[in-house]
């Protein structure tokens, strides 16, 4: 069973740099430096993430959870995207009185990795040249965050990433999909990257020792199942 990227149609919105300049610029933002609070103009609040501050819930959940951290960061990750998406629904009607929608797949994408990038995440690029076919996204993130920051484990790391990607596009599909991470920053890879697609097919994966094999591997892997 494939998952389908559905295309919006001619009349679709298109982003332009000035409408993303607007959204994601800081003079949209509010900040309150005593009350220690950060908002953008829908009223909807900015939380940024230091380096510290992950280094710090990292060794926290590996303390407390051991290996089950990954999966703790995942479920995060995937309440988080939940959070993303209503925030740009909120956002974009500010700035254009449009929902998300009545935007073109490419806008929509325009503004995914606008929120990535400018909210400190990384440089994120989402590839859809599966997605019709095959119902894949490839996702691909350089300068990670999280990558940057847990840079001393020998391992993925972006699981919160994952979880993200995972709930945006569950919503997108109104399907439930599920995200792999398929490479990873330190095991000489330039970024990480990601394939979402159908939960049971990715799960299908599961038995397989994913970061033994080349990412197009995987890919190829997965367009079978």
């Amino acid at each position: 069973m494939t998952t389908t990227f559905d295309e919006t149609g001619a009349s679709a919105q298109q982003l332009s740099a000035q409408i993303l300049q607007k959204i994601f610029s800081e003079a949209a933002q509010t900040f309150d430096m005593n009350a220690g609070t950060v908002f953008g103009n829908t009223d909807v609040r900015v939380i940024y993430l230091s380096s510290d501050i992950i280094h710090a819930i990292y060794d926290v959940l590996k303390y407390e959870s051991g290996d089950a951290w990954s999966l703790i960061l995942k479920n995060c990750g995937v309440i988080w995207g939940k959070r993303v998406s209503l925030s740009l629904e909120k956002e974009l009607q500010a700035a254009t009185l449009q929902k998300t929608a009545a935007l073109s797949v490419d806008s929509y994408i325009a503004l995914l990795e606008a929120y990535f990038a400018n909210h400190g995440w990384g440089k994120m690029r989402f590839y859809l040249d599966s997605a019709e076919s095959h119902g894949i996204v490839r996702a691909n993130l350089s300068n990670s965050l999280f990558a940057n920051t847990l840079k001393h484990l020998d391992t993925p790391v972006d699981f919160m990433i994952a979880g993200m990607l995972q709930s945006i596009f569950s919503g997108i599909s109104e399907q439930e999909l599920d995200c792999l991470q398929v490479s990873y920053q330190y095991s000489g890879a330039n970024a990480s990257e990601f394939l979402i697609s159908g939960a049971e097919r990715i799960a299908a994966l599961g038995r397989l020792k994913i970061h033994e094999l080349d990412p197009n591997e995987v890919l190829a892997r997965l367009q079978t199942t």
